[in-house]
């Protein structure tokens, strides 16, 4: 066995040997505790991981709808949730993505005329009333899509469509209530389109809240109160775009579609709903006609009435000619209306329909229903009550009738559902295509894109789709399911990342499948080649699933050069066996990657006194539930050498009742043979009451832990426990007494930095939401300070060599490069970096003003990001340096970040895709 000395110690070296400026050893280092408080968290001051891990998925970016594909041309648009796209479909057999526009907001509408396009975008989270931003590209090259303008609109814009040679903008904007309300104001805009940007022609606001509707060519907007009676606001838009208020009326019931609004030949048909005996809109329907000819007195000409069902409401309607039909649900029903004497409208036979639905198209004595999982024909006949021809399921929960596209007796039909399937880490959307016959409905296939699926189109003979990942190109003409044919990738998701010199290794998914891509460093867009990684027993690799593999939480190392080595945690329902699932592939040959070996490492399984989620291996989740002030840096996993480790964590309620307790393990795998890798026997680390990650030195990791003081009540001692990985058997050491928890390492001689802690408790009957964290139990607010420590470690023994107290106490987001330490100062928005591992004495080396905290380092080269940019900083120069910036897409405010030897890296944004930063 190997002795038990600390590897980087020069051996002879004693405690004389120190620096004359070295304090004396104490008999025991001891601290505040750093999470003394029960059943809180440091609101204020809490750490963040240093490095990777991505939550679970969870809920994926809904469809955007058709209102975000458009074709103009042989060109198709598509604003996804990260970029507007301009794809190339003069062979729809080869489509080309021609550009890709990061967006700095979530699109809410996109119009499309000629060369110019207009994206509505909205911040996320943004807070009310907010702004709406409209920016126009010039795509005359469409390769260099050129912002040309911006204008602002209060309010969330949802509606953007042309008026002859107009273009309307609509907005709901509102405020935070006061005890008196703060009324909704729905904003009208109209603008002139040109390639130099949107010319604005007139605005106007409405008070209240509104939905827009044009018919008979006029923009009427409607809107009610809860179930209170709509008031419809006719609008007249002028031929230069002024704007003025015309007509005002209030429907009998409340409006809730615009399809239920009809002009025509100087009649405006109106059907709402009244008020239920509970208040609830599942009162009578009604049927109201208004004459329109002069825009300031419209005349109520007839009414009629009808009882419905409980619950059942008004979804949609279709009109044609001196006939309307009308569906409600649910449960679903199908009502015809006779509006051959405008004065006296009636409702005639009604029919139930097998499930409800929207109005999709209404052509002679045939009418189209679709919504939920069925889209269903009925015949409409004048004079006979409707009847149903035929139905269609879909294999899905969602289908939108405004994604429906036609192409002669040709449907598709978009569905989405929220259900994952076939592990994709997306719903398990698709396009059912089918034929519309005079009597039936006949499915010819389902064509399933990757993502959810937004748009389908038919180009030719072609079927088109887009969805959030890619633009797809299938046969529609295949039996029984439409062959794909072509795919452009709009985004694909990235979950983690690998580099060594100019190598790098990409880690996403493709459709249902698990995806190692390779490629350079310099051009890491460029695949080399690909390998699609099988999954044992079907399991999912979304890590969402009862079974699944959370590759959202992978890590991906080399451990040679030959050898790449995936690490991800397989999840389980409560009360089951975790594993650690680790792979080898072999990425000699970078066109031709392969899989080596594999090996699953079981844990200990969840109690009924464990914290259900607590036994993840990563960061984020180890420091960040009971340790709220602790400094956590490095990762739940790492690899040494050839050997792979990490630190798994099960919290249970022990002998100390008032805390939950972890316990740790060190579970290490050996690659040294990748095609058979080995499992070390498990080691049991001390009792602690936290936790801290893993920090790698020659070829040692190391871990804290803290324990109460014997000595003094109130008072803890940090050690750090130090597992020896050089050899085929890792080897617990020796721990050493330090004065907190561990930050960095150097070796010029064997030094730590370490974060000590300074508790501060004051009278609390409320809330410190501010450097603080609330102990219910004793009505404090308990804040904790960090002083930053250095001491030598020589002979075994640790010597406090200098401390450092930061300005600051909110010093949360530790990451370490080499000899710098950095943090976050939230208050003042900056990063500070400070060294003293190689010099021995601790100060500030450099400064930034940023107000995103640092996530990630290498040497002096930091990466901060927030959920909008992503800055790397060199900290060599003092303010520091910025090297490179990126606005992220919105929801890209976790990631993993890699360093490139070369400079630069590459940032994983999970559904959003892959950062470059050169």
């Amino acid at each position: 066995m190997r002795p038990q000395l600390w590897p980087l110690v020069v051996l002879g070296l004693s405690c004389s040997d120190a620096a004359p400026s070295a304090v004396a050893v104490p008999e025991a280092f001891e601290s505040d505790d750093p999470a003394p408080t029960r059943m809180s968290h440091d609101y204020g001051s809490g750490p963040e991981a240093g490095k990777g891990g991505f939550d679970d998925p969870g809920s994926v970016p809904a469809p955007g709808g058709p209102r975000l594909v458009k074709m103009e041309g042989t060109r198709l648009y598509a604003a996804t949730e990260a970029s507007l796209h301009v794809v190339d479909l003069t062979d729809p057999d080869r489509p080309e993505i021609l550009a890709r526009r990061p967006l700095n907001g979530v699109p809410s509408a996109l119009y499309v005329r000629g060369s110019v396009v207009v994206v509505v975008t909205r911040a996320p989270n943004a807070p009310a009333p907010g702004e709406s931003e409209l920016v126009t590209f010039d795509a005359s090259v469409p390769s260099e899509l050129v912002e040309t303008g911006r204008r602002v609109l209060p309010g969330f814009v949802s509606w953007l469509e042309p008026m002859g040679d107009t273009l309307v903008a609509v907005s709901a904007a509102w405020g935070p209530y006061s005890d008196a309300g703060t009324p909704f104001k729905t904003y009208v805009a109209t603008y002139r389109v040109a390639p130099s940007g949107l010319a604005p022609l007139g605005e106007l606001p409405v008070e209240g809240a509104f939905t827009p509707a044009v018919t008979g060519g006029r923009l009427y907007l409607f809107g009610s109160s809860g179930d209170a009676p709509s008031r419809l606001q006719l609008l007249a838009v002028g031929a230069d775009g002024a704007l003025s208020l015309g007509a005002t009326l209030t429907a009998q019931g409340a409006v809730s579609h615009p399809s239920l609004l009809h002009e025509e030949a100087g009649i405006l048909r109106v059907i709402s709903q009244e008020a239920g005996p509970f208040g609830d809109r599942d009162g009578p329907l009604v049927i109201e006609t208004f004459a329109t000819s002069g825009p300031a007195s419209p005349e109520r000409r007839g009414v009629a009435a009808m009882p419905v069902a409980e619950g059942q409401r008004a979804l949609s309607a279709g009109f044609t000619g001196t006939r309307a039909y009308v569906t409600l649900g649910p449960p679903g029903r199908l009502v015809a209306v006779d509006l051959t004497n405008p004065t006296a409208p009636a409702f005639g036979a009604s029919l139930d329909m097998p499930a409800p639905g929207a109005v999709y198209g209404l052509e002679g004595d045939r009418l189209v229903v679709a919504g939920g999982s069925t889209v269903a024909l009925y015949n409409v006949d004048a004079g006979v009550p409707p009847r149903l021809l035929s139905e269609l399921s879909v294999p899905g929960e969602a289908v939108s009738v405004a994604a429906i596209e036609r192409s002669g007796t040709t449907l598709a039909v978009p569905f989405a559902s929220g259900r994952l399937g076939d592990g994709s880490c997306a719903p398990r959307g698709g396009v059912q295509v089918l034929d519309l016959g005079r009597d039936a409905l006949s499915a010819r296939g389902v064509a399933r894109p990757e993502g959810a699926p937004q748009r389908a189109l038919f180009v030719g003979t072609r079927l088109v789709t887009t969805s959030d990942r890619v633009v797809a190109t299938f046969d529609a003409a295949t039996q029984p399911t439409p062959a794909l044919v072509a795919e452009a990738p709009l985004t694909r998701p990235v979950l983690a990342t690998a580099a060594r010199g100019d190598r790098a290794l990409i880690l996403g998914t493709q459709g249902s499948s698990l995806v190692l891509r390779t490629a350079t460093a310099s051009a890491p867009e460029a695949t080399l080649g690909s390998l699609v990684i099988p999954e044992p027993d079907g399991r999912s690799v979304c890590g969402t699933l009862a079974d699944s593999i959370g590759y959202r939480q992978a890590r991906l190392f080399f451990v040679s050069d030959a050898v790449a080595v995936l690490a991800a945690p397989r999840m389980v329902s409560f009360g089951a066996p975790k594993t650690f699932v680790a792979a080898a592939f072999d990425v000699v040959d970078p066109r031709a990657p392969r899989l080596l070996g594999r090996v699953e490492v079981g844990t200990a399984p969840l109690g009924r006194t464990d914290v259900a989620g607590a036994g993840l291996f990563d960061a984020y989740r180890a420091t960040r539930y009971y340790e709220g002030a602790i400094a956590a840096v490095d990762d739940g996993v790492v690899a040494v050498g050839s050997k792979v480790a990490f630190l798994e964590i099960v919290y249970a309620r022990e002998a100390d009742r008032e805390r939950v307790l972890p316990r740790r393990t060190l579970r290490v795998v050996d690659f040294a043979n990748p095609s058979a890798p080995v499992v070390a026997p498990p080691i049991e680390l001390p009792a602690s009451l936290g936790v801290t990650p893993l920090v790698a030195a020659g070829g040692i990791v190391l871990t804290s832990r803290w324990s109460t003081s014997d000595a003094t009540p109130g008072k803890v001692r940090f050690f750090v426990d130090r597992i020896d990985l050089r050899e085929a058997t890792p080897v617990l050491l020796s721990s050493f007494n330090t004065p907190g928890s561990l930050v960095a390492v150097g070796d010029a001689p064997p030094r730590f930095i370490t974060a000590d802690y300074a508790v501060e408790r004051t009278p609390s009957t409320g809330f410190c939401f501010s450097e603080g964290a609330n102990d219910f139990f004793t009505k404090e607010c308990v804040k904790a300070s960090r002083i930053f420590k250095l001491v030598d470690v020589v002979d075994g023994g640790v010597t406090l060599r200098d401390g450092w107290t930061p300005a600051f106490r909110s010093a949360g987001a530790v990451v370490v490069g080499n000899d710098r330490v950095h943090l976050h100062d939230a208050q003042r928005g900056a990063s500070v970096s400070i060294s003293g591992l190689a010099s021995g004495r601790l100060g500030v080396a450099s400064e930034v003003e940023f107000a995103a905290p640092p996530r990630s380092a290498s040497g002096e080269r930091v990466a901060a990001w927030d959920e909008q940019r992503l800055r790397v900083y060199d900290t060599a120069s003092n303010p520091a340096t910025p090297l490179a910036e990126r606005r992220l897409p919105p929801g890209a405010d976790w990631i993993a970040f890699t360093w490139f030897d070369a400079g630069g890296g590459l940032a994983a944004l999970g559904d959003r895709g892959l950062e470059h930063l050169p």
